[in-house]
């Protein structure tokens, strides 16, 4: 079974991509998400679920051999990247800044927790803690759906796609504007 994470910012696509792809592979995709809420892996703490990273990877193996006979198993979910699985493929999604921001607005986050998480995906968080973690790390720069899907896919087959320069430098100009214009709160 080919395992294949998808992990990256909240907000940058992970959930849609996934979905799509698991409709184009005809394949199982899970949800950490769903998974940690409906086996209760968490604590509330001033509001924030905290979850147990031991216990949710205890849970997902025994949830990944279940789907041994499967071809393709796709998991998807930000906290992939805390994770470690044995031949994985992960794909770490990376989408502007900008667009990370609106995307955020628009679920309601609050400004702290927007730019908690800008500044994580404008340092590479997901990507480096993915390299810890993961031998097989490709960063894929989201523009649109079919782009970000033809580009998983090609991975899929064995080409070596890394955007990792590309996000880099564009959320690194995003991100000294964002400063320079006071629109992140730090500490």
């Amino acid at each position: 079974m080919q395992l294949i994470i998808i992990t990256g910012s909240p907000g940058v696509g992970k959930t849609t991509i996934a979905r799509i792809l698991s409709k184009k592979l005809k394949v199982k995709a899970l949800s950490i998400t769903n998974f940690i809420l409906k086996n209760r892996i968490f604590e509330n703490q001033r509001g924030e679920k905290v979850v147990e990273i031991k216990k949710l990877q205890k849970l997902l193996e025994k949830e990944i051999k279940k789907s041994r006979s499967e071809k393709f198993l796709i998991i998807e979910g930000h906290l992939a990247c805390e994770l470690s699985f044995s031949a994985a493929k992960v794909i770490v999604l990376r989408r502007s800044l900008k667009k990370l921001k609106k995307e955020m607005e628009k679920r309601k986050y609050s400004k702290r927790k927007i730019s908690d998480n800008l500044i994580l995906e404008a340092l590479d968080y997901f990507g480096e803690n993915s390299r810890i973690h993961y031998k097989e790390v490709y960063e894929v720069f989201v523009k649109n759906k079919k782009a970000t899907i033809n580009k998983i896919l090609r991975i899929l087959k064995g080409e070596k796609i890394d955007e990792t320069k590309i996000a880099n430098r564009i959320e690194k100009e995003e991100f000294v504007s964002m400063l320079q214009k006071n629109e992140l709160e730090l500490l």
